[in-house]
């Protein structure tokens, strides 16, 4: 059967939505990144009465009811690294540390990585034909180190505990002498995206948090 073309607003209206969403993500996450905290402060979980019935709302007339639960039972650090992802098609989760003149020196897997976990289990982000716990295998089988790294909110890392980086979490990390070319190839294959379970997931968050935001003038 042929596909059927677009008209023009709906051209125009696919290009507004990929225009304006980010703007929504940065006007969430930065300009308001201390409301959405203190939102948040006090639960581990996102159901806090009024933003949970909210979610419920919103999720119901998108005709996606049990993404609800689903969504109220997300962790802070699950929501947050689901936001990260925005609407890019693929999103790498290994990691190079280079030197200036670029070349690669280490690979290595997010220290959230129960983050990520949570999401392919709430069948929110997928790989491409591999699970998470297959990139932990294939970095075990190369001889990764694993090392405990502190990171913030905002993701930065270090090796020592502060204030500052008040999570922790485990980091494969191989170095980059050890692999030829065609295994640093196929290790850069461990990509995610969100699955469409995923972006309706996203889109319902982005948009009752953004009702539940006073807009200071």
């Amino acid at each position: 059967m042929a596909e059927s073309k677009k008209t023009n607003f709906e051209n125009i209206n696919d290009l507004l939505k990929a225009v304006l969403w980010p703007l929504v993500v940065v006007i969430v996450l930065v300009s308001y990144n201390s409301d959405i905290t203190d939102m948040f402060r006090n639960s581990s979980k996102v159901s806090l009465g009024d933003f949970s019935m909210e979610i419920q709302r919103e999720a119901k007339s998108r005709g996606a009811s049990e993404l609800s639960s689903v969504i109220t039972e997300l962790s802070i650090s699950g929501i947050k690294r689901l936001l990260s992802m925005g609407n890019s098609s693929w999103y790498n989760i290994v990691g190079e540390s280079q030197e200036i003149d670029a070349a690669t020196t280490a690979f290595y897997l997010p220290a959230d990585l129960d983050s990520w976990i949570e999401l392919e289990k709430a069948g929110l982000v997928k790989g491409e034909n591999f699970k998470i716990a297959d990139a932990v295998e294939e970095f075990k089988k190369l001889g990764a180190e694993e090392k405990k790294i502190y990171f913030n909110d905002d993701g930065y890392t270090t090796s020592s505990a502060s204030s500052e980086y008040p999570h922790s979490g485990i980091q494969y990390q191989l170095p980059a002498s050890r692999l030829d070319n065609k295994t640093r190839q196929n290790i850069r294959r461990f990509s995610m995206q969100l699955t469409e379970r995923g972006k309706k997931a996203l889109d319902i968050i982005i948009e009752t948090t953004a009702r539940q935001i006073k807009i200071k003038t």
